[in-house]
């Protein structure tokens, strides 16, 4: 079976020779855990593709295939377990699902715990129509009832709607990992304490900048995470660029939910990491964020002050990055179809300058899986052919090295 999709944003970086700081803090920031203060714990499952457990289908799904690959080949949907060994002083739980888009059109993606009332999974953000009509992969976050858990095993599973566009008669989505975020009242844990010592608010930094931070605790201090607010690749794909750059996508060799697609982590003094913000656009003066979460040997995490308005300054090089213009909805390419998107090289950038570029990608089963013998596919951008790419009915994010003679205004 031939199935590719191109996700969101086909982006090309071009290396060439603003957000301000607020102290108020948003509902939106503690589902991030970015809102400084945050002691919580992470409690997480993969969700497996083996027998499909990642797929989620429409119970009341019309379609009729053949009997490997009907709606009802994967119905009942499945009923996962999820252990929480700790809801001791817990003022908040929030969930961070990693998801597939699935069939296009699909809508009504939900999930519940323990048998209670169902939960909607938000949807992507600035698309042109209805966002269910867009191919996409997200990673999410979305709080959820402390009344509905339970100290121990949990029972956990999804749900899904019908499709309300490029109908064929099966709703379905996927998860390929979740991971349930418990925020504690801080009085009640003995949770690490530290601080970014460098760089300093208002200060410039530069190409690989170094970020420290001071942390304590009497268990022992196991991981510190470097991560920061800026203009990028929209890596957790929900439709926002200028963003606190993260990702909880499960790549197909992952054996838990995994931060990524951040500033760095180092898991031993001294508690330093190089911001690698080679392919890292230019960005406005002072528009730049960073905070630190540490993580004790217990387990807790404690989310440190915000560094801000820092200047990403890197003297004779100019990153300059271009997002699609008009990403089609159902960009789904299977079975004898193309589809194309567009990214525009402003006739004022000057590509005689240009000594490296790149083209940025997410897509699932982009190697177009179960493909059999005599079935290809193919990418091009401005008629080159890239290197195969993606993963095998599996999310993949790509960065492809593109002849600068490919570019062009």
């Amino acid at each position: 079976m031939r199935q590719v999709s191109i996700v969101l944003l086909f982006v090309a970086t071009l290396l060439l020779a603003s957000h301000p700081a607020s102290a108020q803090f948003s509902e939106s920031d503690t589902l991030k855990a970015v809102t400084p203060g945050l002691v919580y714990k992470e409690f997480s499952r993969i969700i497996p593709s083996a027998n499909s457990l990642y797929r989620v289908t429409d119970p009341n799904a019309t379609f009729v295939g053949d009997p490997s690959n009907s709606p009802s080949t994967f119905l009942p949907n499945p009923v996962l377990d999820l252990t929480v060994s700790d809801l001791q002083g817990a003022i908040k739980a929030v969930a961070v699902v990693d998801v597939w888009g699935g069939h296009v059109g699909t809508v009504d993606k939900q999930f519940r715990l323990n048998d209670n009332g169902w939960i909607d999974l938000p949807s992507i953000s600035n698309t042109p129509t209805s966002p269910e009509c867009y191919t996409h992969l997200y990673s999410i976050e979305v709080e959820v009832p402390l009344e509905d858990l339970i100290e121990g095993v949990n029972s956990l599973e999804g749900i899904s709607g019908g499709q309300t566009c490029y109908d064929f008669g099966w709703g379905q989505w996927g998860w390929y990992g979740f991971l349930l975020r418990i925020i504690y009242d801080p009085a009640e844990k003995l949770a690490p304490t530290g601080s970014i010592t460098s760089p300093l608010a208002g200060s410039t930094i530069g190409e690989n900048s170094v970020m420290v931070a001071d942390a304590n605790s009497a268990a022992g201090i196991n991981r510190v995470d470097f991560v920061g607010y800026y203009d990028d690749f929209d890596v957790d794909g929900n439709g926002v660029f200028h963003d606190w750059q993260q990702s909880y996508h499960r790549l197909p060799n992952d054996g838990a939910m995994t931060l990524r697609n951040h500033i760095g982590s180092v898991e031993s003094a001294p508690y330093a990491a190089a911001w690698d913000n080679a392919w890292v656009p230019d960005q406005s003066a002072g528009a730049v964020e960073v905070l630190a979460r540490i993580r004790d040997a217990n387990g807790l995490w404690f989310v440190t002050d915000r560094v801000s308005g820092l200047t990403l300054s890197r003297p004779g090089i100019s990153i300059k990055m271009y997002p699609p213009t008009n990403v089609p909805e159902h960009y789904w390419v299977r079975a004898g179809q193309t589809n194309s998107s567009n990214f525009t090289v402003p006739a004022g950038d000057d590509l005689a300058l240009a000594v490296s570029a790149q083209l940025r990608t997410a897509t699932w089963n982009g190697v177009s899986g179960q493909a059999e013998a005599g079935e290809d596919h193919w990418t091009t951008v401005n008629g080159w052919t890239t290197p195969e790419f993606g993963a095998d009915h599996q999310p993949s994010y790509d960065q492809i090295d593109v002849p600068l003679g490919v570019v062009q205004n």
